[in-house]
């Protein structure tokens, strides 16, 4: 029974974290979602085998922690100009991220792999909207506005 009155309990946790993380709005409220459901895996996980997830899953990226505007100056967002800006430094510990567009201008961006950015060539994100990266988001990111006016990119990592 002991078993059981946990499961319900994590599956309750899990259950109030969708409908809480459904209700929000804005950049945050799509950290706040992954980290949440990837705890309440955890420990679901945990009770199924009876051992930390580190042990049942090797190599999972479980988010603990998060940071913001790493490559702003003192941790502010980071201005996108005509030439390309690294918003995201690579990093092969990183769990996900999320480039948040916090101006009325567009921007595009594009990992390291793929080149600069350009007014063609790249994800184009809206002014207010966001571009949310799993764990593929170990490259670095780069990004260029789109049109006349610079635009402004706020940046939360989430790390293990």
């Amino acid at each position: 029974m002991r078993r059981h009155s946990r499961l319900l309990r994590y599956a309750g946790y899990f259950v109030l974290g969708m409908v809480l993380a459904g209700g929000l709005h804005g950049p945050l409220s799509a950290i706040g979602r992954l980290i949440f459901e990837a705890d309440a895996r955890a420990q679901f996980l945990e009770w199924i085998w009876g051992a930390p997830l580190a042990q049942a899953q090797v190599g999972a990226c479980v988010p603990r922690d998060w940071v913001v505007n790493v490559q702003g100056v003192a941790k502010a967002c980071i201005a996108v100009s005509n030439t390309a800006a690294t918003v995201l430094g690579a990093n092969g510990n990183r769990c996900g991220a999320l480039v948040y567009n916090n101006s009325a201008n567009g921007m595009s961006c594009t990992a390291s792999v793929d080149g600069d950015p350009t007014t063609t060539a790249g994800m184009p994100i809206i002014g207010g909207a966001s571009w949310t990266l799993g764990t593929e988001a170990k490259r670095a990111i780069k990004c260029i506005r789109l049109g006349g006016s610079d635009a402004l990119a706020c940046v939360a990592e989430w790390m293990p």
